[in-house]
């Protein structure tokens, strides 16, 4: 079973050079890694500059091949977090359960809220008049 991990690596200086440095070791540790089982994916990456951490979102079978990772890449002892799933997950087919939270599709989506999900395109407004009235 694969978990979700967000881990904070802190790093002593967070200059654009150490920054990328630590993200080849941590991707070339990844390399090696993937012929492992349970070997972990780093998913996304970003800096929290002004805490000075480096900040993962990692996939693997357990939190021990993630410490292993980071341990490969030569990087400080990062803190691990799980990460829960809020949203269960998507069934083929169900094109509503794999929608991103926040992303709506005004052509499907007519529930009322308070702004309008109904839109003409700017250039059709402008060429064709509104609702395609010429």
């Amino acid at each position: 079973m694969v978990h979700s991990y967000l881990v904070e690596i802190p790093l002593l200086e967070t200059s654009k050079v150490e920054v990328e440095r630590a993200m080849r070791t941590l991707r070339a540790a990844e390399s090696r890694l993937g012929g492992t089982p349970d070997a972990p994916c780093v998913v996304a990456t970003g800096m929290a500059t002004d805490e000075g951490r480096l900040l993962c979102l990692v996939e693997a079978g357990g939190p021990q091949p993630v410490l292993t990772l980071v341990a490969l890449a030569l990087l400080p002892a990062p803190r691990i977090r799980v990460l829960t799933p809020v949203l269960p997950p998507a069934k083929p087919g169900n094109a509503s359960a794999s929608r991103s939270v926040g992303r709506r599709d005004p052509g499907r989506d007519l529930r009322s809220r308070v702004e309008s999900e109904l839109v003409e395109d700017v250039p059709d407004v402008g060429l064709d008049g509104p609702f395609g009235e010429e």
